[in-house]
């Protein structure tokens, strides 16, 4: 998440790849919890969810001009 919010400033981007990235946690815990040979886990999700609020947060002590730059 905090690659992304990096590479894109606009709310609107950031708010879809948090989205994204909280649905991919989600839906990956699903898919595991069906292989049976991995365990499903709602504190997994949980944690992927923190990572991407900790991500997006840690974005806002990075200066503007870095993002430019990695275009």
């Amino acid at each position: 998440m905090l690659w992304f919010c990096l590479l894109y400033a606009s709310l609107r981007a950031r708010l879809g790849y948090a989205f994204l990235w909280i649905a991919m946690g989600v839906v990956l815990e699903i898919i595991q919890g069906h292989l049976g040979y991995r365990s499903y886990d709602v504190h997994d999700m949980a944690a992927n969810t923190l990572g991407v609020a900790f991500g997006w947060t840690l974005s806002f002590a990075v200066p503007a001009g870095v993002a430019r730059k990695l275009r």
